[in-house]
């Protein structure tokens, strides 16, 4: 590491607790503003460390679970369709079998409730409106935030960052309930 490298490294070690605790806007010289900059730099470069080696380490483990899994999953499956068709060879001798005694436990076959299933290209939702079946149907109503923002029958009263308003109508001067307004400070840019 270089001299320069050391040396930022010492002083951000130096400045953890102060920047945790804060400084006051008075104390802010540029020397300090510097060395926060520095200690931005290296406490940025740390996380990159820490990520990457997070990666390093935990990307193999994951593809390796996910192997794993899909295997354990295919066994799971195969061992679940052998099993159904044992059980539903023997109601096939013995329609009146409801359960299948084996040393390793029981099998039965228990009545599900059938799946229902909608596609999502919407040709259900436009069948029920061609066949006037308005009752199969959900409405649903929410804000169109872009149209709100840009209504010119609401008005925006001024505000301070951390100031929280409400809109108001701008013809009855009536308050719209549903809607608050946060005003927020200026976003701190840091280009190093």
């Amino acid at each position: 590491m270089s001299d320069y490298l050391s040396e930022l490294e010492d002083i951000a070690e130096g400045d953890d607790i102060e920047i945790i605790i804060g400084y006051p806007p008075d104390h802010l010289d540029d020397v300090r503003v510097g060395r926060m900059m520095a200690h931005l730099r290296i406490v940025q470069r740390r996380q990159a460390e820490l990520d990457a080696a997070w990666d390093a380490f935990m990307k193999p483990l994951l593809v390796h679970r996910n192997a794993v899994t899909d295997r354990n999953n295919l066994i799971i499956e195969r061992i679940h369709t052998q099993l159904s068709q044992r059980l539903a060879a023997d109601q096939a001798d013995d329609p009146g079998l409801k359960r299948l005694d084996v040393p390793g436990g029981t099998l039965k076959f228990r009545q599900q409730q059938p799946e229902w299933l909608y596609d999502k290209d919407g040709s259900f939702v436009a069948w029920a409106l061609d066949m006037g079946r308005d009752d199969l149907l959900h409405t649903k109503y929410e804000p169109d935030k872009n149209a709100v923002k840009a209504a010119r029958v609401l008005d925006l009263p001024d505000g301070r960052p951390g100031d929280s308003v409400k809109l108001t109508e701008t013809t009855t001067g009536e308050q719209v309930p549903g809607v608050t307004v946060t005003y927020r400070a200026p976003k701190l840019v840091i280009e190093s």
